[in-house]
């Protein structure tokens, strides 16, 4: 027993040591992409509104209009701290006093978040891939391997965001599907970064048209917003004690993971390697192995629900017997029912 409690407090202590962990790496993350922002403001092709440059808009005395990117900066950072002040206030409230789930869930505040975060990293990553990143050299500190490093941290945001969200036992069956989810979006993210390589000319040496560059801007884009999803039914399921919620979250997992992430990519690895002459990727092969495993698991529990239903018609006269059997079980509790008791 002391133990078990023990480890419980270990589990949580680290729960709560993951807070600093994500607000820093989600703050070095902003400043670098505000960074590049700022810096080569003056390769982005901003909108026009008839011969006035929306870049240049603010450009007066020395300031820059990409400062403003700190304002939805730290509003999502506001959403971080209240995401984890909630938290913290649900895990020391008793488990008779909190409330069951509502419309929104378990801990809402939590996919709301990623909600935000995902989308704005979504934008300064489109903004950088598509005009400052083509242009940065390996050798620079901040350079190529820093703007791939500074997109990759993605996956310590969501890691360390989930581990707050849940009050798990450690080796339980809710804590090994959220670490399995927590690892397959890390993983995924890792394989949008590594897609995102083809577009650093610098790098990969590779001249990609100017469809198939939106393309993987917007594949890699939509990939960083997908665990919201994820998030979403996570906290419906209340984290894994909704025996049915967490099912859909099983079923939504494996949906959003092969329709929207290993399908895409997988087939635009085909295309860089057959058309482009593109070094494969050893991510190709584990595009292979999700969307398989996915099928493969799909097929199992088809033939695990269609089997009880056959047997079931194969075998009328069991259903006839049971059917008999509470019959007679009823009229025998009348004709009890109906006797005198004996003095």
């Amino acid at each position: 027993m002391a133990c078990g409690v023990v480890v419980t407090w270990l589990h949580r202590c680290a729960s709560f040591a993951a807070i600093p962990l994500c607000l820093l790496v989600y703050l070095f993350q902003m400043a670098m992409y505000d960074y590049y922002l700022i810096e080569y403001s003056f390769l982005i092709n901003a909108p026009r509104i008839g011969d006035v440059n929306m870049t240049d808009i603010g450009n007066v005395e020395g300031f820059n209009v990409w400062y403003l990117m700190v304002i939805p900066d730290v509003f999502v950072l506001t959403l971080f701290i209240t995401a984890f002040v909630k938290c913290h206030r649900h895990f020391t409230t008793s488990s008779r006093n909190r409330s069951l789930t509502g419309n929104g869930g378990e801990l809402p505040f939590g996919y709301i978040a990623w909600g935000g975060y995902s989308i704005l990293n979504a934008i300064k990553v489109i903004l950088i891939f598509r005009w400052i990143a083509p242009i940065l050299q390996v050798d620079d500190t901040l350079g190529l391997n820093m703007i791939k490093t500074v997109v990759a941290v993605s996956s310590i945001v969501f890691i360390t965001l989930v581990l707050n969200h849940h009050d798990a036992e450690p080796n339980s069956s809710r804590e090994t599907l959220i670490r399995f989810l927590m690892n397959t979006v890390a993983l995924d993210i890792l394989d949008t970064v590594e897609m995102l390589q083809v577009l650093l000319y610098k790098e990969s040496h590779i001249v990609l048209s100017f469809m198939l560059h939106k393309v993987v801007i917007g594949i890699a884009s939509i990939n960083l917003v997908l665990p919201t999803v994820l998030l979403v039914a996570l906290s419906k399921s209340r984290f894994g004690q909704d025996e049915a919620w967490t099912k859909r979250l099983k079923a939504i997992h494996k949906i959003v993971e092969v329709i929207f992430i290993n399908i895409p990519l997988l087939i635009l690895r085909v295309i860089l390697w057959h058309v482009h002459r593109q070094t494969v990727s050893v991510f190709l092969v584990k595009n292979c192995i999700a969307l398989g495993w996915t099928l493969h698991t799909s097929y199992t529990l088809t033939v695990s629900a269609i089997k009880p239903e056959e047997e079931a018609e194969s075998v009328p006269w069991k259903t006839e017997m049971t059917d008999l059997s509470a019959e007679n079980a009823g009229k025998s509790e009348k004709v009890d029912q109906s006797r005198p008791a004996l003095a």
